[in-house]
C-alpha cells in the first residue's frame, strides 16, 4: 500500500485536539504544519471568536532554559495566562508524550543522529520513509542513492503529471563535485539550493509542478529533523559487529514455502510468486476503491499477507514487504466505533489512540460470543459505515473465514439488503476454493456480471481492431507496446488484470484481439471468463529482450494478417541505439534443483519470462549451480537440461553448469568464484548472498521492451557493481552457512 505521510499531521492534530477537547471552545479546529526549517507550527482558529493561536514545535535549541522538550522537538516553558494557549501547550506535550515512536507517526519524528555508527541515508531516512510505500500528494518515493563523501540523492515521481522531483544532499567536501548532474528537460525548476545543516540541498524539478511545492516542504522538514545537527566526521568510521542472529537457515524462518530442512539451497519461490501475481488487485477508471473487509475471527489475520498494494509484477519475495505487523491501535479504536465488545484491557489502549475510522484497517473481527451466535448485527453496522462514507465507484470484497462458514452466517440477506439500500456492489469469496486462481477467477465472475448487467457486449459494439491486454505488467513497457501495435493498424482499448475497472473490462470484452499473458493463470482466466464468441485470443512469447519484442511484434502481426515490413528498419536502428556494451567480466548465477533448473530454462515454466534468453543477448555470462541428483542420474540430467538450453538460448555452452551436495560445497562455489558478481534470488536481501559476499537480483528487475531491455541491462550492471556486499558481507554470520 502506498502510504501518504502528510495526513501523519492531520492525524497529530486530532490527537492534540483529543488531549484539549474539554478546554477548548467546540467551534476550535487545530492544524499542524511542517515548514522547511523542521518547525512543526500548532494552529488553534476558533470560529466563534475569529480568534488564532499558534505555537511552534522547535527542533533543536540553542538555549533550552525557557524551553520545555518533548520526543518531538521544544516547546516555549508556559508562561502565558491565555487559557487557549495554556490548554494547547499540554495538549502538545501530551500528544508528543503518546506517540513516541509509533511508526504511524513516523514523519514527525526528530532524530538526533550525528551518523558515527551508520550510513547517511540510514540516518536521514530514519525508518520514516521506505522506497516504493511513502507518498507525498502525488508523489511517490522512488529512487535513493548515497555516495562516499558525504553526499547522497533523494527521488520522487509523479506518474500522473509525469512529474520527478530530485533532491541531492550535499556535504561540504561534495559540493563542488557535481557528482549528480542536473535534469535536463523543458520547463524546469531547477538548482534551487536550500542549506540543511552541514548540507546543501539541491533541488530540481521536471517538469514544473505547483504540487510539487508541497512535497519539497515536506521532504525539507524531514531532512531538517534529521541532518539538522548532524556531524559528519564519524561517518563510515565505526565498526560492523558480528552477530549470529541474523538468519538461522535450519529453520523456515517464515521466508519461503518450501521446507525447513531444504532451506540452506532455495532462492526460487514460485509459490510465493504466483499467489503474489494472483494476489495483485489494482484499481482502474472509474472502478474507484476495492474495499477489502476481512470477515472472521482475530486470529486469521496474524495467519494471512497484507495486501499492502505495492506488490509489482515478479517482485522480490520477503516476509518483510508482505507480511507487515497490523496497526493494533487504530484497529482497536475501529472495533470501538462500530459496537464491537472487545477485552476491558485494551480500552486504555483505545482511549490514547484517538483516530478517524478510516485510518483504521477494516476488519471484521468476531468476538468468542459472536464466533458462537452469529454477528449479522456487526456486519449490518459495518456495512451502513460503508454506505455512510462510500466513494463513487466504490465496490466491496468480503474474504471470509473459516468461522462464519461453520456458524452457517446469512450473507445473502444482509447483502440484498445493503444493496436495496443503495450500497456499493458487494462481492462475496469465501475460502472454499481451491487457491489463488480460483479465487481470481471468482471474483473476476462476479465483477464480469456487475457490467454485463448494465450494458450487454453486443450494446457496446465490437472494437475490430481493438487490442486488450491480460496479465502483462501495467506500467511503461505496455505503453511502448502498444505504440508498436499502433503503427502495424491495430489499436490499445484496454488494460485488465492485475488491474480491474468497469470500463477495462468491457473494453476488453469488446475487443477482436486478447493479448494473453501466455501464463497459466491468465490463460485459464481468460478462456473461462473473458474471451467471448468475436474473441480471438493471442499469446506471443513475452516481449523480453530485444529479441523478444521482436517475436511478440511477429507473432502479433502474422495472426492479425500484418506486416512489420515498415516497422523493422525502424526497429533495427533502435536497437542499435538502445543496446548496451556490457563488460565481458559481469556475470550471473543461479542455484537450483533439476525441476527449478528447468523451469528457469524453458520460458512456459518460467512465468514465461525468457530470463536466460534475455540476460544473454544483453551480455551477460551465467552459470547454473544445481544441486547434485541421485546416484546414477546426472548424467541424464545433464543431457535434459542441454536440450532445454538448445531449444531456448539457441546453444548448450553459454550457461556453466557446476553440482553441489551440502551447505559447504555451495557456500565455497558463492564465495569462491570470481566468475560472476550478483545471484538470482527471490528473498529480499538474502543473508546468504550477502555473507557469501555476492549481490543479488530477481524477477523485478526485469522490464518488457526495448527501452525495458536498456533499463534492464543498466540495472542489473549496477547490481553486479554493487559494493554492499564486498564491503560488509564479511561481518555477516548465519548459523548452519558460515564456516
Amino acid at each position: 500500500m502506498i502510504k501518504q505521510l502528510t495526513p501523519q499531521f492531520k492525524s497529530f492534530a486530532k490527537l492534540i485536539e483529543h488531549f484539549c477537547q474539554n478546554d477548548l471552545s467546540a467551534n476550535c479546529e487545530i492544524s499542524a504544519l511542517p515548514l522547511a526549517n523542521g518547525e512543526l507550527h500548532i494552529s488553534a482558529v476558533d470560529k466563534s471568536v475569529g480568534k488564532t493561536t499558534s505555537i511552534a514545535l522547535l527542533p533543536f535549541a540553542e538555549n533550552d532554559a525557557e524551553l520545555e522538550q518533548t520526543p518531538l522537538g521544544y516547546l516555549p516553558k508556559l508562561q502565558s495566562q491565555d487559557p487557549t494557549v495554556k490548554a494547547l501547550v499540554q495538549a502538545i506535550i501530551l500528544a508528543a508524550n503518546h506517540i513516541g515512536d509509533d511508526p504511524r507517526f513516523s514523519a514527525l519524528k526528530l532524530v538526533h543522529n550525528d551518523a558515527g555508527a551508520g550510513h547517511l541515508m540510514d540516518a536521514i531516512l530514519a525508518q520514516r520513509m521506505e522506497i516504493g510505500t511513502s507518498a507525498f500528494g502525488p508523489y511517490v518515493f522512488e529512487k535513493a542513492d548515497e555516495k562516499v563523501g558525504h553526499s547522497c540523492m533523494l527521488e520522487f515521481f509523479d506518474s500522473t503529471n509525469e512529474s520527478r522531483v530530485r533532491f541531492v544532499l550535499l556535504g561540504p567536501k561534495a559540493q563542488q563535485a557535481n557528482e549528480w548532474p542536473l535534469m535536463q528537460a523543458q520547463d524546469e525548476f531547477e538548482g534551487v539550493q536550500v542549506p540543511v545543516g552541514p548540507f546543501l540541498a539541491e533541488i530540481t524539478v521536471v517538469p514544473k509542478e505547483r504540487q510539487a511545492e508541497s512535497l519539497i516542504q515536506v521532504v525539507l522538514f524531514l531532512l531538517a529533523r534529521s541532518v539538522g545537527r548532524m556531524k559528519l566526521e564519524g561517518l563510515w568510521k565505526a565498526p560492523i559487529v558480528k552477530t549470529n542472529r541474523l538468519t538461522n537457515l535450519g529453520n523456515a524462518d517464515g521466508l519461503t514455502a518450501a521446507s525447513a530442512a531444504n532451506m540452506w539451497r532455495h532462492f526460487f519461490v514460485p509459490f510465493e510468486a504466483e499467489r503474489d501475481l494472483l494476489r495483485e488487485r489494482k484499481p482502474r477508471d472509474s472502478w474507484g476503491r476495492i474495499r477489502t473487509l476481512m470477515y472472521g475471527e482475530i486470529e486469521c489475520l496474524w495467519v494471512q499477507p497484507m495486501d499492502d498494494g505495492r506488490s509489482r509484477y515478479f517482485r522480490p519475495m520477503t516476509c518483510d514487504n508482505t507480511l507487515k505487523p497490523r496497526e493494533k491501535p487504530a484497529l482497536w479504536k475501529r472495533l470501538v466505533d462500530l459496537g464491537t465488545k472487545i477485552p476491558e484491557g485494551r480500552l486504555n489502549e483505545i482511549k490514547a489512540t484517538p483516530e478517524h475510522i478510516e485510518e483504521g484497517y477494516p476488519e471484521l473481527l468476531l468476538s468468542d460470543a459472536e464466533a458462537v451466535s452469529g454477528a449479522s448485527d456487526l456486519v449490518k453496522k459495518r456495512l451502513a459505515w460503508e454506505r455512510e462514507n462510500a466513494e463513487l465507484g466504490d465496490v466491496l470484497l468480503i474474504m471470509k473465514s473459516c468461522t462464519p462458514l461453520i456458524i452457517g452466517e446469512d450473507l445473502d440477506s444482509i447483502k440484498q439488503e445493503h444493496l436495496d439500500l443503495g450500497g456499493a456492489p458487494f462481492l462475496d469469496l469465501d475460502i472454499r476454493l481451491h487457491g489463488a486462481f480460483d479465487v481470481l477467477a471468482a471474483q473476476i465472475r462476479q465483477l464480469k456480471d456487475m457490467v454485463l448487467a448494465k450494458q450487454s457486449v453486443k450494446e457496446a459494439g465490437i472494437i475490430e481492431n481493438g487490442v486488450a491486454f491480460v496479465g502483462y505488467p501495467d506500467d511503461g513497457s505496455t505503453k511502448e507496446i502498444s505504440e508498436w501495435l499502433a503503427a502495424i493498424g491495430l489499436k490499445y482499448t484496454a488494460h485488465c488484470l492485475p488491474t480491474l475497472g468497469r470500463e477495462s473490462l468491457m473494453d476488453t470484452m469488446r475487443s477482436k484481439y486478447v493479448i494473453c499473458h501466455p501464463g497459466s493463470a491468465w490463460r485459464k482466466i481468460t478462456e473461462l471468463v473473458l474471451a467471448g464468441e468475436h474473441t480471438t485470443i493471442l499469446t506471443p512469447p513475452l516481449p523480453y529482450g530485444f529479441n523478444g519484442v521482436i517475436a511478440f511484434l511477429q507473432s502479433i502481426a502474422k495472426s492479425s494478417g500484418r506486416s512489420l515490413e515498415t516497422l523493422n528498419p525502424f526497429l533495427d536502428e533502435l536497437h542499435k541505439e538502445l543496446s548496451l556494451d556490457v563488460p565481458a567480466s559481469m556475470g550471473l548465477a543461479y542455484v537450483t534443483d533439476f525441476e527449478e533448473a528447468l523451469r528457469l530454462v524453458l520460458a512456459d515454466g518460467n512465468f514465461g519470462v525468457p530470463m536466460l534468453a534475455m540476460l544473454k543477448e544483453l551480455g551477460f555470462s551465467q552459470r547454473l549451480f544445481l544441486y547434485q541428483p541421485p546416484d546414477g542420474q546426472q548424467e541424464a540430467v545433464v543431457k535434459q537440461l542441454k536440450r532445454a538450453m538448445v531449444t531456448a538460448l539457441g546453444d548448450d555452452t553459454s550457461v556453466m553448469i557446476d553440482f553441489f551436495e551440502d551447505v559447504g560445497q555451495l557456500r565455497d562455489l558463492l564465495q569462491k568464484a570470481e566468475s560472476f558478481q550478483a545471484v538470482y534470488s527471490q528473498i529480499s536481501l538474502d543473508t546468504r548472498l550477502y555473507a557469501s559476499q555476492k549481490a543479488f537480483f530477481s524477477f523485478a528487475d526485469l522490464e518488457c521492451g526495448f527501452w525495458g531491455a536498456h533499463r534492464t541491462a543498466k540495472r542489473i550492471l549496477g547490481r553486479c557493481t554493487w559494493a554492499g556486499p564486498s564491503k560488509y558481507g564479511s561481518y555477516v554470520h548465519i548459523t548452519g552457512w558460515n564456516k
